[in-house]
């Protein structure tokens, strides 16, 4: 039952009734010490989802939404097809249209319609702190009154200068309120339907709105809504037919060239003229390029795909993009494009200016599937609303359904029979684990370093033929080309910029001094995501980047690096060894295309398991055995000294023991004596003799004596500071020299470490 007092109407019966998309909200409305007011929108009480305007576009969301009208004191309004004149403050424009009062100020919101084809979801309007709502939700109370509600909606189709222009301003009129009857006989024949047309321009905006007046959809001819909400939006490169309620759809202007060529003419939108100029060239670019919604990446311009509304593909280079626009363009347009200086300056043009044509770029945090997207931090999936146009870009499209049923499984559930065949092919990778953490270091590429405890590096080793590569590359394919970088190992100055402007690296033919090249400090600092100097060329100084970027690497052999454990610690070794396999050849193929899904959510669900088992624990305390030797593998390749002590059989790791470094240093050359690469010899520094548990202590003694000496404490009649010696000697390292008796090996125990220095031929005569 309406609400009605002399031409006054609850406003959500008049929303219903002009069918205006409405939905309750949580909103906090308060008045602030300076007596102004403050609203604070809030998430659901029930879902805690967060409501935004663009929601009104989701028909089925927005009715889910009402049933909560008893729940909530306030309403949003949409605004896209029925506009909205707000006024903030003293002046009103008291148009003769329905309007309702605001939520604080009680001003007036007037209901207005007409505004085709305009891009601003909010705009000034030519009366002061007077605004122009065409597509921004508007707050309302849902108890509040529409006043004048019998009166019909002002419409401005065709003089939409009368709100958005000043009086004193010049207009060229293309906004018409009735075009040229010839030309809307023809637009009439074309389409099939009768009646007048009107047009609107706005500064903002480079095509033309064509309004007919007849309620056929222009996007669906099948379909007639209960008013005009279809228009026809033409530029000087494209042509598209567009619906509040039925999207778009592009219109080939080739099929029936001359009416168009009318069209264009009459709205002076060609270029029929021979004064072209390369301003006018690079104006149809831009034209074109924001009428087809066109972005640019890496050297290619970027298309929005026919299979998923969130996704960028590749349409072609610069030069070649350019050669095919102008092909078909007017000829005045084309004789200025052939000029050598032309092309050049606009392949400049889009390489280096990005004002109109934007660069693609892509949010980390979501992955497009066939039925919808899933945002990755969120652990949230959401389906496409087909009449929405989004506004972001997911970081890779994989065109595969998801299963919702898989946000709430378990990792070692989800069945990935081509891949999770090549894994557990691998001896190395059949402990529970080891498998789980295999599975979790994929997934943790796709979160940047820092956002969880994870700093470690995954790194695929192992002879050719193993599936080390088909792993790689099916992990890539969760990637979009573009957000994946390589580090350049042969530009050792600028090697390290793709750090930059990529969300992963990830390296298929590591090389085995990679660390060496890259610097093993800048690696470490890489891995635990903190800030490294990248030079950039042709750049005066070096850029300071924090590393959010996660690295995959795969090689045929471990890294070649003097390493104390400061590098092995960063870095999960899984090697891969020849095994026979049923598998067909074409498995990297068939994996991707048929479980490729599959494969991301399952390495994601494994990253959780990992994150809940270890918790905030750097990776060398995980303590899993098969990395944990790994470790000793390492260090007896790439540390002399843990070489050095782990081969000899005399010497012990022993608390308490002792032994002199300069001993020590006479042996280990003794062990390294006839090698090539002799390394150099070990310093009292070198942290590999803590990361053993040892430590090199030194003594200061006297010569005379060989007393401790301390500069209060005589020790001998000729005790003096200009008398006293070090000594270095190294804590827990134990000696036990070897003879032999017979076939047996014997073994005595060498005093190890003696402070007494008066041993030399001089003191003994």
């Amino acid at each position: 039952m309406s609400v009605e007092t002399g031409g006054n109407k609850n406003i959500i019966e008049y929303l219903n009734e002009n069918e205006i998309a409405w939905m309750p909200i949580n909103l906090e409305v308060t008045k602030t010490k300076k007596n102004t007011f403050k609203k604070i929108l809030q998430v659901y009480r029930g879902t805690h989802d967060m409501p935004n305007y663009k929601d009104l576009s989701n028909k089925k969301l927005v009715l889910e939404r009402q049933k909560l009208v008893n729940e909530y004191e306030y309403i949003w309004v949409d605004t896209r097809f029925i506009n909205q004149i707000d006024v903030d403050g003293d002046v009103d424009p008291e148009l003769d249209t329905p309007y309702f009062e605001s939520v604080s100020k009680k001003k007036r919101h007037y209901f207005i319609s007409g505004f085709y084809g305009y891009n601003k979801n909010r705009s000034a309007t030519k009366w002061t702190n007077v605004e122009l709502l065409a597509g921004q939700g508007s707050y309302a109370s849902k108890d509040c009154i529409v006043y004048n509600y019998q009166l019909p909606i002002a419409d401005y189709t065709g003089n939409v200068e009368a709100i958005v222009s000043n009086d004193d301003q010049i207009v060229n009129k293309k906004s018409q309120e009735t075009i040229n009857p010839n030309i809307s006989s023809m637009l009439n024949e074309a389409f099939g339907i009768s009646g007048e047309w009107k047009s609107n321009n706005y500064e903002s905006s480079r095509c033309v709105a064509i309004i007919p007046s007849h309620k056929t959809c222009l996007v669906n001819k099948h379909r007639e809504h209960s008013a005009v909400k279809s228009w026809i939006s033409i530029g000087k490169a494209s042509c598209t037919a567009k619906c509040y309620v039925c999207g778009e759809r592009k219109i080939n202007i080739k099929n029936n060239s001359q009416l168009w060529k009318q069209v264009k003419t009459y709205f002076e939108i060609s270029c029929a003229n021979d004064n072209c100029g390369y301003d006018q060239v690079q104006d149809y670019v831009d034209d074109y390029c924001k009428e087809n919604d066109l972005m640019k990446k890496d050297g290619y311009m970027m298309k929005r795909s026919d299979q998923c509304v969130i996704e960028y593909e590749k349409i072609s280079k610069y030069a070649d993009f350019l050669d095919d626009l102008f092909r078909d363009a007017e000829p005045p347009l084309k004789k200025t494009y052939k000029k050598p200086s032309s092309k050049h300056n606009l392949i400049k043009y889009l390489d280096e200016i990005h004002t109109d044509i934007r660069i693609l770029k892509r949010d980390s945090n979501i992955v497009a599937f066939s039925n919808g997207y899933l945002k990755l931090r969120e652990w949230k999936f959401y389906e496409y609303d087909l009449n929405k146009k989004y506004a972001f870009t997911g970081k890779v499209f994989i065109p595969l359904t998801f299963d919702t049923d898989w946000l709430t499984s378990n990792w070692y559930d989800i069945d990935c029979p081509i891949f999770d065949k090549i894994v557990k092919d691998q001896p190395d990778l059949r402990d529970k684990d080891v498998e789980r953490c295999f599975y979790g270091l994929m997934g943790s590429l796709h979160y940047p370093t820092g956002y969880d405890s994870i700093k470690v590096v995954p790194y695929l080793f192992g002879a050719s033929g193993t599936g080390k590569s088909t792993i790689v590359s099916v992990i890539l394919s969760t990637f979009s080309s573009e957000i994946v970088g390589a580090i350049n190992y042969k530009e050792k100055t600028f090697g390290k910029s793709a750090f930059i402007d990529h969300d992963v690296i990830i390296d298929q033919d590591t090389p085995s001094n990679m660390i060496e090249q890259f610097g093993k400090t800048d690696f470490q600092k890489a891995v635990s995501g903190e800030i490294i100097a990248i030079p950039i060329k042709n750049q005066k100084q070096e850029e300071q980047h924090r590393v959010v970027q996660r690295m995959l690497c795969c090689s045929q052999y471990t890294q070649d690096v003097q390493d104390t454990g400061e590098v092995i610690r960063r870095i999960a070794y899984f090697q891969f060894r020849p095994v026979q396999s049923t598998l067909c050849s074409n498995l990297e193929e068939e994996c991707i295309r048929t479980e490729l899904h599959k494969v991301l959510v399952k390495t994601l669900l494994a990253r959780f398991e990992l994150i809940k088992s270890y918790g905030n624990k750097p990776f060398h305390e995980w303590n899993i055995p098969y990395f944990d030797s790994r470790v000793d593998d390492v260090l007896m390749d790439n540390n002399y000294i843990y070489r050095m002590i782990s081969q000899n059989k005399n010497f012990r790791v022993r608390k308490g023991s002792k032994y002199g470094f300069d001993e020590f240093i006479v042996a280990f050359n003794d062990h390294y004596r006839g090698q090539p690469n002799r390394p150099k010899k070990p310093k009292v520094t070198d942290v590999m003799f803590t990361k053993m548990g040892l430590s090199v202590e030194k003594d200061t003694i006297c010569k005379d004596c060989g007393k401790s000496f301390a500069i209060n404490v005589k020790c001998c009649q000729n005790h003096s500071r200009n008398n006293k010696t070090t000594r270095y000697y190294i804590d827990g390292l134990y000696y036990k020299e070897e003879s032999y008796k017979g076939n047996e090996i014997c073994y005595k125990s060498k005093n190890n470490y003696s402070c007494d220095i008066s041993s030399s031929e001089d003191d003994e005569e």
